[in-house]
């Protein structure tokens, strides 16, 4: 996960808006307990990629980890 964040922390300063990056930038650091991080990139993926699924499915599910979920993703969690 540390080699994970790196490359795409990296990838980040050459493209800052580049969704997919974001995206997994958040994935990485949720699954190391981050989870106030993942949210922030979570939220900028959706910013450059309002129709990513995935990145909304995160989102709300670290919200209702952090205790702040209140639909505000306006999506459904998938199985």
């Amino acid at each position: 996960l540390k080699e994970a964040i790196n490359h795409f922390s990296k990838a980040l300063r050459i493209k800052p808006d580049d969704a997919d990056a974001h995206y997994n930038l958040g994935v990485a650091l949720a699954n190391q307990g981050r989870i106030k991080e993942a949210i922030g990139h979570y939220s900028k993926a959706l910013q450059g990629k309002p129709d990513f699924p995935e990145a909304r499915q995160n989102l709300e599910h670290a919200l209702r980890l952090m205790g702040k979920s209140d639909g505000a993703t306006n999506t459904a969690v998938r199985p």
